[in-house]
């Protein structure tokens, strides 16, 4: 398994792609991925979906729920919690592809262990933050700016201050959400222009993507674009963008192939 951190660098967005990469993966690829949400239920990672299990999304927040973190949590403190019934307590978004477990009603607390047991189901298990968080250095971090200048000498001035030996740099993917493909900030420019050491992905601005989230449809939106005729509905550079993006992460992980610092799409 690895634990893919999707953060969110200045302005937003991450959960969005977080959630987006998770469904595209679920309907595209072989593998059980998690869909974690450690933060509050409805919202964040959880924003452009409809879960119906339990009514996760229009609980009162006095009843006690049957699926997501909190149960979780309580059955890890009561030791009854294990590989063989952890799913038991998650929604299956996409049947034995993609799971959900949504987030907290009451309060938060640390989730740390619920990721060592999903490491024996889940090939990825994916989440996010809206900031950046140490992680082992088998796991991937991928930090979402915009073609903002001043974020973006930010980010790799923070890089250049890094230890240049710690390998997670090797394992960071640098993603420009709402992409404008007019603008000089092209993705060669940036990479030319702060010398980036790690992948540099375009993610196009999509009008459909963006209403499909508002509507809570992001898996009918996937599930659209990605059936067939492949070759008409996912042409657009929205969909390149998270080919490239899912292609740089399961590159990186334990069973792929490492790919160059420097690999990504060229635009």
């Amino acid at each position: 398994m690895s634990r893919i951190l999707f953060w969110d660098y200045g302005d937003g967005g991450a959960a969005d792609i977080a959630a987006a990469i998770a469904v595209y993966h679920g309907l595209k690829r072989p593998g059980k991925v998690l869909l974690l949400n450690e933060h509050k239920a409805g919202e964040g990672l959880e924003s452009g979906l409809k879960l119906h299990a339990d009514g996760l999304q229009e609980s009162s927040g006095f009843q006690v729920r049957e699926h997501g973190i909190e149960p979780l949590l309580r059955l890890q403190a009561n030791q009854r919690l294990s590989a063989g019934n952890f799913r038991d307590y998650s929604y299956a978004l996409i049947a034995e592809q993609l799971d959900v477990v949504s987030g907290f009603i009451h309060g938060k607390k640390p989730a740390s262990g619920l990721y060592r047991l999903a490491e024996q189901i889940y090939e990825l298990t994916i989440t996010y933050s809206s900031e950046a968080q140490s992680l082992p250095h088998s796991e991937i971090r991928v930090a979402v700016l915009t073609q903002n200048r001043m974020l973006l000498e930010r980010f790799f001035e923070e890089k250049d201050r890094a230890d240049r030996s710690d390998i997670r740099s090797t394992y960071e993917i640098l993603v420009l959400r709402d992409f404008d493909r007019r603008s000089r900030w092209t993705v060669n420019n940036i990479r030319r222009r702060y010398k980036a050491r790690v992948p540099v992905i375009a993610l196009d601005y999509c009008t459909a993507f963006r209403d499909a989230v508002n509507h809570r449809d992001l898996l009918g939106f996937m599930y659209y674009h990605t059936s067939e005729p492949h070759g008409r509905r996912t042409s657009g550079p929205f969909f390149s963008g998270l080919e490239s993006l899912t292609e740089q992460i399961m590159q990186r992980t334990p069973t792929g192939r490492t790919l160059s610092a420097v690999g990504g799409e060229e635009r």
